[in-house]
């Protein structure tokens, strides 16, 4: 098969007004820096937070190490999972600001 082959596009229809919508919103849901962390703060004030890591079934302190999840649905769909939810919920994360906090810790050590 030659270039000139693989770059005809007289062979793919043109998209629709819907598959460009979907398109778009996939794109815009890739590019959401949105996530959701499942967070047990113990006494409800902040001086002990745990964030839960889902691959090692464990609560960890650090935040880069608990597991982020894409849709909150999700993360709620593990903590009812997870039986008492006493101090626990879902909060809310930047990806970005999880990632600017590893970054940081890198360059301390």
């Amino acid at each position: 098969m030659s270039d000139d082959d693989m770059n005809d596009d007289d062979d793919y229809p043109p998209l629709s007004d819907e598959d460009v919508a979907e398109l778009q919103r996939r794109i815009d849901d890739l590019e959401n820096p949105d996530r959701y962390m499942i967070m047990s703060d113990l006494g409800y004030t902040g001086s002990f937070v745990l964030w839960y890591d889902v691959s090692g079934d464990m609560w960890c302190s650090d935040q880069p190490s608990g597991t982020m999840f894409k849709r909150e649905e999700h993360a709620q769909a593990i903590l009812n999972c997870m039986g008492s939810k006493s101090f626990t919920n879902v909060v809310p994360v930047l990806a970005d600001l999880v990632a600017e906090s590893e970054d940081e810790d890198d360059t301390e050590t």
